[in-house]
């Protein structure tokens, strides 16, 4: 625990809502404007579109009066018609007479079904088969007027005059109340858009005065409390900065910092207790790594209460959490023992590497009065991100020191490599100068036998050396990608026979015995056999190099469904455990090897390349007994898979 420094107290509890009421209240208000507008605004468009529609009604009763008033000119343009037919003596003038009749009567039919298809509505369809009566009796007068004129009827057709006044009369009598209720229906219209237009306006007006005063109202609550919402936005930004200069310290480790940001954060939001909770999502641990108290104590169990709810629900949900009195909701009334501890939390996740790493919890002994606002779990976040950022930066930092030793061990194993690079250089080159010379001075003098003696010495000496410059050219095109393989079908058990019977000089020489047991088939897959040859005979070569004589190397292959599974077991002087992995490094040697037998620490690596290309896996294995195995598995489907190097 650190003291808590002697920061001025400016972190007074103040409610911060008022500022999120004055913007709920000031949205409401303009809200209400905006719905009085939209009822202005509707009521002035639909009564611009109302008073369109019965304008056009208007229009339209003018129109079908117009065509009422036709049907009684054309009424009575055929009676006269018919007058001048009887006054008529000339038959021809008669005839003119009668088809200017009948186009009138025409006229009329076609005016009519105008009226009853565009004009009239039920009442006038009503009212106008009422009226077809008096207009089909006039035509029936007319009718024997005119076939008593055929006749020569003058007299009995002069008769009918009377007759066809008096229907004419009634004709012009239905037309006119036609007309009137036309009339009607035009007033009735003409006053509908007066009296809506007034109660437009009045709506207008008591509706502009709504607004006025509710933008009055608005405007008075909002300049009330401007002044108490800077204040608030100062304290917070006050908040802010004390948590920015935090960061900012220079001096102090990162540790103490992150101590410091939980004192702050105590201070700032009025809690008692602060921790932060380091989760391991692979085994559903959590650890404090990281806590402070101001004289609150509490138990393992409500702490491990909390971790298990607050903690994982945070992360889960990756927002910030915060509960102003816990024994008010229903995930933790019903906890008393950790309620009696514990009655007030605020929390937020915070991630490393861009992944969930831990939470950083507030705690309280009492219900959090005022409640928790909005700028509370904003302060929450920013300090639980900037724990992440100065969490992330202490493993990065650890992460350099690594890279650091790693770096020393390489530049280590590099001296290594190059002390016995030179030194496996350096002991050929000296045989083959050495009796190269020697064959040189006692050409002359010197026997048969001794030449052939000095030869072998060089030429021996010579492979040596050929073999270490073929195991770098080797590694060189391995890890570069530019190594050759003829991958075709062969026979396993023939390849380890060729090897076992290649090494089985040296094993004699050394007093060692190969005892290998191939439970393989005939059967051929496909390998390359060169390559395959090159591992079998690194890894025999080795058990040979470090068995102690009198023992035996044995070697296993087992085929089953899907691979071939090689192993090389000796009794030698084995591999201490943690070092079974790095061996298959470059220029890396077991400890029990680095002197004596020398070597370079090249073989196994090229071994774990050659292996990779061919999709297989080599490992080693520490022997009870002593000694060690290394195994070797080769799948049998290799001329089914892309023959690239598989890590």
């Amino acid at each position: 625990m650190v003291a808590i420094s002697p920061y001025r107290k400016i972190y007074k509890k103040t409610d911060m809502n008022r500022g999120r009421q004055s913007k709920k209240l000031l949205t409401l208000g303009f809200g209400i404007i905006g719905l009085l507008f939209f009822i202005f605004s509707f009521g002035w468009i639909y009564t611009i579109y109302d008073g369109q529609n019965k304008i056009q009604k208007v229009i339209k009763e003018k129109e079908e009066e117009k065509l009422v008033s036709d049907l009684k000119t054309i009424t009575l343009k055929r009676n006269i018609a018919t007058i001048r037919m009887i006054l008529m003596n000339d038959a021809f003038d008669r005839d003119e007479q009668y088809m200017y009749m009948r186009s009138l009567g025409a006229e009329f039919i076609r005016i009519r079904q105008i009226l009853e298809s565009n004009y009239f509505d039920e009442y006038d369809i009503e009212y106008w088969k009422g009226i077809r009566q008096p207009i089909s009796l006039g035509e029936r007068v007319q009718k024997n007027i005119v076939e008593l004129l055929v006749d020569d009827k003058r007299k009995e057709a002069e008769m009918h005059v009377n007759e066809l006044f008096k229907m004419q009369d009634n004709i012009n009598s239905e037309l006119n109340n036609l007309t009137n209720l036309v009339d009607q229906e035009v007033s009735t219209v003409i006053r509908d858009v007066k009296n809506a237009s007034q109660v437009y306006y009045y709506i207008a007006g008591l509706t502009l005065f709504i607004a006025i005063v509710t933008g009055f109202v608005v405007i008075r609550y909002v300049l009330k409390n401007i002044q108490k919402s800077e204040k608030l936005l100062v304290e917070y930004g006050y908040k802010i900065r004390e948590i920015y200069n935090i960061s900012a310290e220079a001096g102090t480790s990162n540790e103490d910092q992150i101590q410091h940001m939980l004192v702050t954060g105590c201070q700032i939001l009025d809690m008692d207790y602060a921790y932060i909770v380091q989760a391991d999502s692979v085994s559903n641990s959590k650890r404090i790594i990281y806590e402070f108290s101001r004289g609150m104590e509490l138990n393992k169990k409500s702490i491990d209460t909390v971790n298990e709810r607050l903690c994982d629900f945070s992360l889960y949900s990756n927002n910030s959490i915060s509960m102003f009195d816990m024994n008010k909701s229903i995930f933790w009334n019903k906890d008393k023992s950790v309620l009696n501890d514990i009655r007030a939390c605020i929390s937020s996740p915070f991630k490393v590497d861009n992944k969930n790493y831990g939470v950083l919890c507030f705690l309280n002994g009492k219900p959090h009065k005022p409640l928790f606002t909005a700028e509370d779990s904003d302060l929450v976040k920013l300090m639980s991100s900037w724990i992440g950022f100065t969490v992330e930066r202490n493993i990065d930092n650890e992460r350099q020191i690594e890279l650091i030793d790693e770096a020393e061990k390489a530049n280590i194993a590099k001296s290594e490599f190059l002390g016995n690079m030179s030194h496996e250089l350096r002991t050929p080159m000296h045989a083959i100068l050495s009796y190269s010379g020697f064959g040189i001075t006692r050409f002359k003098t010197a026997d048969d036998e001794k030449k052939l003696k000095y030869f072998s010495k060089i030429q021996k000496s010579a492979n040596s050396l050929l073999l270490l410059l073929n195991d770098i050219l080797d590694l060189s095109k391995l890890q570069a990608d530019k190594m050759e393989f003829d991958f075709s079908e062969n026979n396993f058990n023939e390849t380890v026979a060729d090897v076992v019977d290649e090494l089985s000089e040296l094993a004699i020489k050394n007093s060692l015995s190969i005892d290998y047991i191939l439970k393989l088939d005939e059967e051929c897959f496909c390998y390359d056999n060169g390559r395959i040859k090159q591992v079998i005979r690194n890894l025999l070569s080795n058990a040979l190099k470090f068995s102690t004589k009198g023992n035996i190397i044995n070697i296993k292959a087992i085929r089953n469904e899907s691979s071939v599974h090689l192993s090389v077991s000796d009794t030698g002087i084995g591999i201490p455990e943690e070092e079974l992995i790095e061996i298959f490094d470059k220029f890396k040697q077991s400890s029990k090897t680095k002197t004596g037998a020398g070597g370079t620490g090249l073989g196994l690596a090229i071994c774990r390349e050659i292996i990779e290309y061919h999709h297989g896996q080599i490992w080693a294995e520490s022997n009870l007994m002593g000694g060690a195995t290394f195994n070797v598995v080769i799948p049998l489907n290799l001329e089914n898979i892309s023959l690239q190097k598989v890590s």
